[in-house]
């Protein structure tokens, strides 16, 4: 799942996950956060980050749901 949060309005869970700055990019499976990534990053970079996890967390994907793809 990918989900955008404000850490103004969220700031109690921010702090349950040792959020200290924005942007953060937190990987999860199963509720449990597997991997992470602070700072801003160019959209290549980011692909590649997001390649990275996808791949080191393979049998998390067959265990989850479809993701549909949103364009903002």
């Amino acid at each position: 799942m990918i989900n955008v949060l404000e850490s103004e309005e969220n700031r109690e869970l921010a702090m349950d996950l040792g959020i200290m700055s924005t942007p953060t990019l937190i990987f999860f499976c199963e509720g449990r956060p597997l991997m992470s990534y602070v700072g801003f990053v160019v959209e290549e970079e980011l692909r590649r980050i997001i390649d990275d996890a996808l791949n080191r967390y393979k049998s998390c994907l067959i265990q989850s749901t479809e993701l549909k793809k949103y364009i903002v």
